[in-house]
C-alpha cells in the first residue's frame, strides 16, 4: 500500500479532491429530498387522481382485473387490496 501512495503525485491528489468536491456539490444541488405531500395514482398509464397525504382515506382504483384499494394513513400510501390472485402489490409494503 505504501508503494502505491508513493506514486501518487500532487496533481493526482488535486484532481481527486476536485472530483470529491464536485460530487458533493452536485449531490447537494440536485437532491430535493424531504417528505412527500401528495400521492399520484395512475391507472392505465394515465393519472387517475392526486391525493394529499395529510388526510387518511381509502380510494378504489379501477384496473383490468377489478378494483384495487389504496389506503392513505399517517402520511403514507399503500395498496391495501387488489384483485390479483398473488397479491404482489399488497405484499410489497411488508
Amino acid at each position: 500500500m505504501r508503494h502505491i501512495l508513493q506514486h501518487i503525485k500532487l496533481g493526482d491528489w488535486m484532481i481527486f479532491l476536485a472530483g470529491a468536491i464536485f460530487t458533493l456539490w452536485l449531490a447537494s444541488a440536485t437532491w430535493h429530498g424531504g417528505a412527500a405531500d401528495k400521492a399520484i395514482i395512475r391507472s392505465g398509464g394515465k393519472i387517475f387522481r392526486e391525493l394529499p397525504l395529510s388526510h387518511d382515506l381509502v380510494v378504489e382504483v379501477p384496473g383490468p382485473l377489478g378494483y384495487s384499494k389504496i389506503a392513505i394513513h399517517n402520511h403514507q400510501a399503500r395498496i391495501a387490496s387488489d384483485p390479483s390472485p398473488r397479491q404482489y402489490c399488497v405484499r410489497q409494503a411488508g
